[in-house]
């Protein structure tokens, strides 16, 4: 879907929200709009809702203004690459003159990562502004972004929101990480939750305490489990990947980052999955106490080499 930006987004909005000369032309960075739309957008709001803002038939002034400037800062991001050469019959040259010359990389990537910070604020922002207002009550609100597989109010999961999510593991107020691992909860809740949260919500009205207790630490699991999974795919949604703290950019900014080592990633998955696997163990061992007959219940298997992390069933 190729959309039309040319009376969204004007040349005064392009230099107003990115920083640059009175010589730089806006029309350099809009054929990277489009790429910013379907790069980022596209699966945080959907083609067919991001189409409605595009054309004003979504009205909404703060919908309207927090996606222009996500938009603006994206495709910042993405000519920031760009920028540095020329295409000519002779080759690819880099960009240089008298008067100026190519930008450190570690000052680019600054630049970069300062235009994504800031887009990805305005589409949290966003998000939890049409999460919040969203209605198919008359007068509807958002119907569309509703429809859509972009939605990230997840109805059919026991964790329905980012503000569910963190309660049991932060992931620093991302809602574009959170819907990055929807598929992720929903495998990790058919694969290693539902049978133990079956058997806590088969608990007897008399233990409605530990059944209350026993599924907010299931939610607990889950989450571990989710983020375990997708910690590697994050950046199909995001875009860049996972990240940690740099301290040795451009002025020693503290505020930098780089893309996370892969063994530490590694490494957090399975600290993930091993806080995820422990928590499953405590639940399996309360409902064997709680149980009338604990002979008849299977003991939660925990081994390191097996595919399966429990078995939650009754002989």
């Amino acid at each position: 879907m190729i959309l039309d930006f040319s009376t969204y987004i004007t040349e005064a909005d392009i230099h107003k929200h990115i920083r640059s000369t009175t010589t730089f032309e806006p029309a350099q960075l809009v054929p990277n709009i489009q790429d910013a739309a379907e790069t980022y957008l596209y699966n945080i709001l959907s083609p067919e809702f991001l189409e409605k803002i595009i054309d004003g038939t979504e009205e909404d002034t703060t919908v309207q203004g927090w996606t222009k400037i996500s938009l603006i800062n994206y495709a910042g991001a993405i000519y920031a690459d760009k920028g540095l050469v020329n295409l000519s019959a002779d080759g690819i040259f880099e960009n240089s003159d008298a008067n100026s010359k190519p930008v450190r990389l570690e000052v680019l990537q600054n630049f970069k990562n300062a235009c994504l910070k800031s887009a990805n604020n305005k589409v949290d922002l966003l998000l939890k502004y049409l999460e919040k207002n969203a209605t198919k009550i008359v007068p509807k609100k958002f119907e569309i972004w509703m429809d859509s597989e972009a939605y990230t109010v997840f109805t059919k999961l026991p964790i329905r929101t980012l503000t569910d999510f963190q309660q049991y593991l932060y992931i620093h107020n991302s809602r574009a990480a959170f819907l990055a691992l929807k598929p992720y909860l929903q495998t990790a809740l058919d694969t290693d939750i539902q049978p133990l949260l079956t058997r806590v919500q088969a608990l007897i009205n008399s233990q409605e305490v530990e059944k209350v207790s026993l599924t907010n630490n299931l939610k607990r699991a889950l989450c571990h489990f989710a983020y375990a999974y997708g910690i590697n795919d994050l950046a199909i949604v995001l875009g860049d990947g996972v990240y940690t703290s740099n301290n040795t950019g451009a002025n020693r900014q503290t505020a930098s980052y780089i893309t996370a080592e892969q063994a530490r990633i590694d490494n957090n998955r399975q600290e993930k999955l091993q806080t995820a696997k422990a928590i499953c163990a405590e639940v399996n061992n309360a409902l064997i106490s709680l149980q009338d007959n604990a002979q008849t219940v299977v003991a939660y298997q925990n081994e390191a080499n097996t595919a399966s992390y429990y078995t939650g069933c009754y002989e």
